[in-house]
Parts: structure tokens; sequence; C-alpha cells
């Protein structure tokens, strides 16, 4: 093994591994790409801070005994009792943190909807994203996904191999080991592989010249 991280040493091991035939080359994204994943991971980021403050939220509340369901929508009745001055539950010193915290999963819940409305939107007016909708368990935020990250689906040969680039691994569990993800990850398999061909004749040019790609 070569120790050492240096200009030259990179240079070496990228010209020795071009060479091999197992490689998997990356298509340069177009800026009309990266603006879109840009949307995408601004939206994860949002959403990521929205759960945060909601547990917080939550937690800080089951301290007082003040519980609630399952599920963001039933964070409304807890900011309810947060912003109610009668509520004899909570202490003033209480309120005054609740009250930030609710406030801010609020702006950050408008945020979240103002972004999955102009996601929903482009969805529409795009052919491609519309294509890709029409496969089954494939939503607006899905096909926007696959449509900014996937610039080249020819460079998997298979369904399989593309469902394992989204983090579906063949074999996560023993095969004796019986459960719901064993037929989670089965469903998910094939409905990936399905998604895979359809990503392939997204990507055809069905208007005149098709793209020459390698079939594996």
């Amino acid at each position: 093994m070569k120790r050492g991280k240096t200009d030259a040493a990179d240079a070496e091991a990228i010209s020795e591994k071009v060479t091999r035939k197992t490689m998997r080359f990356v298509q340069i994204k177009s800026a009309e790409q990266q603006a879109a994943a840009m949307v995408l991971k601004a939206r994860g980021l949002l959403v990521r801070q929205q759960t945060q403050a909601i547990n917080a939220l939550r937690a800080h509340l089951s301290e007082l005994c003040i519980v609630a369901g399952i599920g963001t929508a039933k964070i409304a009745g807890l900011i309810e009792i947060v912003r109610d001055e009668t509520d004899a539950r909570l202490p003033k010193a209480a309120r005054l943190a609740l009250s930030a915290l609710a406030d801010q999963i609020e702006a950050l819940k408008e945020q979240v909807d103002k972004i999955e409305r102009e996601i929903i939107a482009e969805a529409k007016r795009d052919e491609d994203m519309r294509r890709l909708a029409t496969i089954p368990g494939v939503g607006a935020i899905t096909a926007a996904t696959i449509k900014a990250l996937v610039s080249d689906p020819g460079g998997f040969k298979s369904g399989r191999h593309f469902a394992a680039w989204l983090g579906l691994t063949p074999n996560p569990i023993p095969a004796e080991a019986k459960s719901g993800w064993e037929e989670y990850r089965r469903w998910a398999i094939r409905s990936f592989a399905l998604c895979w061909c359809s990503v392939q004749l997204l990507f055809c040019d069905t208007r005149g010249a098709t793209s020459k790609r390698p079939n594996g």
C-alpha cells in the first residue's frame, strides 16, 4: 500500500484506475442539474432542521407530562399549548423557551412547503419528470432527484446496480434471517429495477437519434 497523499500519487492512481474495465465514470453535470440538486439539498437540510426542532419540543414538553401523537401533524396541538397563556402546566420560563422553538418549526415548515410547491410545479412542467412520476411509488421529489443526480443511466449495468447505488445492497442481512426488512428489500429492489428501466427509456432520444451507451 502506498502511503502519503500528493498530487503525483493522485495522478498515478488515476492513470492506473482509468485502464480498468470495471471503472465507472461520472458524467459532468450541467449548471441546471447542479442548481436542481441545490434545491433538493436545501430542502433536505430544512427538513432535518424541522425534525430536530420538533423532537426538541416534544422532549421538553414530555418532561412536563405533555405529549402528543406520532407525526408532524400532531405538533400543531403542542404549539397551541405553548402559546396558551392560560395553560398553567407550563412555567413562564418554559413557555418563553418553547415559543422560540414553535416559531422556528412554523418558519421551517413554511420554507419547506415553498420549495416543495416549486418542485411539484417543475415536475408538472418537465416532460421527463412527468414520465418518471408514472412509475409506482415515484412522486415529484423522487423524480426531481433522479433527473438532477442521474445524468447518465447507461453507467449502470442493471437495475440491481442502480438500486445498490441508491443504497439498497443485495444482502443486508443473513439469508436465514426472515424479517419484514427482507420482504421490503425485495420489493424495493424490484421497484428500483423498474425505475432503472424507465430511466433508461427516459434518457433515450425518442425524437430522433438515440444516445449510444455501452450495455455493460
